[in-house]
């Protein structure tokens, strides 16, 4: 039981890993001086994804999307 736990595990994570590294939607984060250049402090959401600002650390986190397949 506990190697089936684990391999769902893995499986999961693979899945997502693989699914990010196809699309291209990987969140992005910046140290340094060049974190801050549009706020040292900032929370915002869009249509495109997530942006966190702390002094010298940005992260950003793009939305997934989906396209209809014809």
């Amino acid at each position: 039981m506990n190697k089936y736990i684990k391999v769902s595990v893995v499986g999961a994570i693979a899945t997502v890993m693989v699914g990010c590294a196809v699309t291209q939607n990987l969140p992005s984060l910046t140290l340094g001086g060049a974190a801050n250049k549009k706020a040292v402090v900032g929370l915002s959401a869009g249509k495109g994804g997530l942006s966190v600002t702390a002094p010298l650390v940005n992260l950003e986190v793009p939305f997934p999307t989906a396209k209809k397949v014809e």
